[in-house]
């Protein structure tokens, strides 16, 4: 082997080992956080069995709020978390502002260092932050930022996040005081986060470094419209006027029940089974019955993409969401007439939001097809 091939050998275990010490620092960060919002839950749950009977409803409310933020914030971590498996990128639309709090999040983990969040600079957008939203996949922007801001970081350099404008992240990386060297990225780590970049359909379109060393680039990310989902309220299970019929496959009993509150809730008459044969039998059987199915990609006997395959071969077309915490399952779904897919784990405002919705749907799209 020649020197010159030495060399790139180096750079390449090189390359790896830093990646793969980020990761396990970032797992690590994840678990201490996982644990805390566990500890959270658990201390909640212990406060509200030893109320008295007589405290007030507020005392009550408190813990449950408390209960609530923790769980979503543990969603939030193991979603992010669970992305970075994934082999393919998967576009969602978040607000920026909240694009850049969770990557500071991931990267002080990953890099454990500090890494400050700025303002807008004057001048800023507009727009306000709720409406101020991007399409991108998550893991591939922080993948990015890590090969950005990793040699700043082992430099001990600021590192500086800011939103800028209507759809760009600026990053700036300033060394220490007392270091003349430079904290800039290497070029090929600009290059290869410009191609994880590309794939999601954002770029890095201004990249310089300074004289003193310094660094600064800028994320320009893809726009998304502001969301607008209106979930119908209602008061007490099956209170709602009955409004359309669901089938769940679920085995999970916790979340097969959690999925019947939900939709009961807002005015569907609802059957649960647990297995994907199952679910191919009742679907078969009350063809035209149902408005939609919500299916569990992770059931016994067939999976629920086999299961959703063999209703849309008997010509059953009703609208069906796919559900799952198997971060590849999104591209199998796809391929499937008429399934939307939604990844543990998630809320149960976009189960109901999802099934509402398709009661508005064009009448093509539910019960049998016609042969």
């Amino acid at each position: 082997m020649d020197e010159a091939s030495d060399r790139r050998q180096s750079r390449t275990t090189k390359d790896l080992e830093a990646e793969l010490d980020s990761l396990e620092r970032l797992v690590g960060g994840v678990s201490h956080d996982l644990n805390n919002l566990a500890t959270a839950i658990r201390t909640s749950v212990d406060t509200l069995h030893r109320l008295p009977p007589e405290a007030s409803r507020a005392a009550r409310e408190e813990q449950l709020a408390r209960i609530d933020r923790a769980a979503t914030q543990a969603s939030n971590l193991t979603a992010a978390l669970a992305s970075f498996g994934r082999r393919e990128a998967q576009i969602t639309s978040a607000a920026l502002g909240d694009v850049v709090d969770d990557a500071a999040r991931f990267l002080r983990r990953a890099l454990r260092a500090e890494i400050v969040v700025a303002s807008d600079p004057p001048g800023g957008a507009d727009r306000p932050e709720t409406q101020r939203r991007v399409r991108l996949d998550f893991a591939h922007l922080v993948r990015a930022l890590i090969l950005l801001c990793a040699h700043a970081a082992r430099q001990e350099g600021r590192i500086v996040l800011a939103t800028s404008g209507e759809r760009e992240i600026s990053v700036e990386l300033t060394p220490p005081f007392s270091a003349a060297a430079a904290v800039g990225p290497a070029e090929r780590d600009v290059e290869r986060a410009k191609r994880l970049l590309e794939e999601i359909e954002a770029s890095l379109p201004l990249c310089y470094a300074d004289r003193r060393g310094g660094w600064t680039a800028s994320l320009r990310l893809s726009s998304a419209p502001p969301a607008s989902i209106v979930v119908p309220a209602a008061e007490g299970r099956g209170a709602a006027a009955r409004r359309g019929r669901a089938l769940i496959a679920e085995d999970h009993s916790q979340v097969r029940d959690a999925l019947i509150d939900a939709l009961s809730r807002c005015g569907f008459s609802v059957e649960a089974v647990g297995d994907g044969d199952a679910l191919v039998d009742r679907g078969i059987a009350g063809a035209g019955h149902h408005d939609v199915f919500l299916i569990d990609f992770d059931l016994p006997g067939r999976d629920g993409a086999t299961a959703l395959e063999a209703l849309r071969e008997a010509g059953i077309r009703t609208p069906a969401l796919m559900i799952s915490g198997n971060v590849d399952f999104g591209s199998r779904v796809e391929r499937i007439e008429n399934a939307d897919f939604l990844q543990k784990p998630f809320g149960l405002a976009d189960i109901r939001a999802w099934a509402t919705r398709q009661l508005a749907a064009p009448a093509p799209n539910a019960g049998a097809a016609s042969r």
